[in-house]
């Protein structure tokens, strides 16, 4: 039986990786194998920053997400495929946050895309379906925990 060495540290360096599942590539599990995560893009504290903006906008029953890694904006679609009007712009990356207001309603009902560009501006815009499943969304919590 052959067994093959893995430097890990090398993959926490790389620029493209959002998110590691801690039982597969820390512990070695199989793939989704359930168990913690950690989400390392967005860094920390662009996430810190925008619940410290945002959280006062919450209602008890918003649940509010944090795309991993960066979206590129324009190539952005909802779970129809459509484009979201107000967040066409030229392509660059940000960081997605998603508010769903109704988490417990089918869709279509309110949410709110809460772009974080690189120079720390924002781009919002209302709409009625969440991202497409070709963006991965993990739930945060805002500070007062009620998510």
């Amino acid at each position: 039986m052959s067994q093959t060495a893995i430097r890990l540290d090398r993959r926490f360096q790389e620029r493209n990786l959002a998110f590691v599942d801690i039982v597969r590539d820390v512990l070695g599990g199989p793939r989704d194998a359930g168990g913690p995560a950690w989400l390392l893009d967005p860094p920390v504290a662009v996430r810190e920053e925008f619940l410290r903006r945002h959280t006062g906008e919450f209602t008890e029953t918003d649940r509010v997400f944090v795309a991993r890694g960066r979206v590129v904006v324009d190539a952005l679609l909802d779970a129809r495929g459509q484009r979201i009007p107000e967040l066409s712009c030229e392509p660059r990356e940000a960081y997605l946050f998603f508010i769903d207001h109704d988490p417990r309603a089918n869709w279509a009902h309110a949410c709110t895309y809460i772009l974080v560009l690189a120079d720390a501006s924002e781009a919002r815009a209302a709409h009625r379906f969440p991202p497409s499943e070709a963006v991965q969304l993990h739930a945060i919590e805002p500070p007062s925990g009620r998510v």
